[in-house]
């Protein structure tokens, strides 16, 4: 009875395990069909898209894709395609008329959907198409939302895309959020939104957006925003005084080059080296004197950007073969050799 029930349970696996491999093998197959008449229908689809992208025959395109079983895989590949080559094509009408009618449906039914993978692909499309209709339905994802783990990112991305700056209000209950979440935000509004959110952000008092802030500012080269960036040089924060004189650096503008002097002079090494850094891209003549002395600072970083900022003035690499015969202290004197060095192309 025993070896009966053994060998029943035996067959039955093994039926079981034909039954699975069969039910996988025409999966796989129909998968394989479904590839393959994709392909081909992207590929003659191809000139009539092109065609309804710059105002061409627009009906025929629209026709054929009306009569398609793929008619959404398509559509998606098919601007994707065009969103990827074309720069700025995702403000364009025509991705904007496609993306609503053909995607917004489908997208809709991924993202009330379990498959993270598949959501996360979605939100990024939505980014891509700039599907405005969607917006309303990402905002209550986003209410819902209890850690900024990396969905709740990328909806933050695609939501700042379509406009929305309530994102930057979420942002601000997460004291931790990274930089780079902000900085990607302020990128993906329209240019007037994202200088009036700065603008909101440069007066309040929250250190996390005011940095983030300021950074933007540099990126983005804002000059427009420069007389603020100097006035948080007197911030009693030094994460803020350091950022912004990152910030300077990068726009090679000051209005007010004096307010740089007492960084020549930190405690903080960083603020030392940004104040050389600046002192070199704008060729301040009056901080030469700094410089000098900053040649022989104890932070290997500070002494690098003094000896670059003299190679950037006109007199540098005369005033770095001085420093390397004369300056008073080892440390400076081989600086000034290793840009000698540097400047001649790098032979001793």
């Amino acid at each position: 009875m025993i070896l009966f029930i053994i060998v029943y349970t035996i067959l039955g696996l093994i039926f079981f395990q034909i039954v699975l491999l069969a039910f996988l093998s025409i999966r796989k197959w129909r998968h394989n069909v479904d590839e393959k008449e994709i392909n081909h229908l992207y590929n003659s689809l191809l000139d009539p898209f092109t065609s309804y992208m710059i105002g061409h025959d627009q009906h025929l395109f629209i026709d054929q894709i009306e009569t398609i079983r793929h008619r959404s895989i398509l559509v998606e590949k098919l601007l994707a395609y065009y969103v990827a080559v074309i720069k700025d094509s995702s403000f364009s009408q025509e991705v904007n008329v496609l993306s609503e009618k053909y995607l917004s449906g489908p997208y809709t039914a991924v993202l009330k959907k379990n498959n993270w993978a598949k959501r996360i692909n979605t939100l990024h499309f939505i980014e891509d198409f700039k599907i405005q209709s969607l917006s309303t339905l990402l905002l209550e994802r986003l209410c819902k939302v209890k850690k900024l783990d990396v969905e709740a990112q990328q909806l933050i991305r695609t939501l700042a895309s379509l406009n929305e700056t309530s994102v930057l209000d979420f942002l601000r209950k997460y004291p931790n959020a990274p930089m780079r979440l902000y900085l990607d935000s302020f990128s993906r509004l329209d240019r007037k939104l994202a200088e009036q959110e700065i603008e909101k952000a440069l007066a309040e008092n929250f250190i996390p957006i005011k940095l983030s802030a300021i950074a933007f500012i540099g990126t983005a080269r804002l000059l427009s925003f420069r007389t603020h960036v100097e006035h948080e040089l007197q911030n009693t924060t030094t994460e803020i005084r350091i950022q912004s004189l990152k910030t300077l650096f990068r726009l090679h503008y000051m209005d007010n080059p004096g307010a740089l002097e007492p960084f020549f002079h930190s405690d903080n090494w960083a603020e030392r080296m940004f104040a050389a850094r600046i002192a070199g891209v704008m060729t301040l003549e009056r901080f030469k004197p700094k410089l000098r002395h900053l040649l022989s600072d104890q932070v290997w970083w500070v002494r690098y950007s003094a000896a670059e900022a003299f190679s950037y003035f006109g007199d540098g690499e005369l005033l770095l073969t001085y420093f390397s015969e004369n300056h008073e202290d080892q440390f400076a004197r081989d600086m000034a050799k290793q840009w000698i060095i540097l400047k001649s192309g790098g032979q001793a």
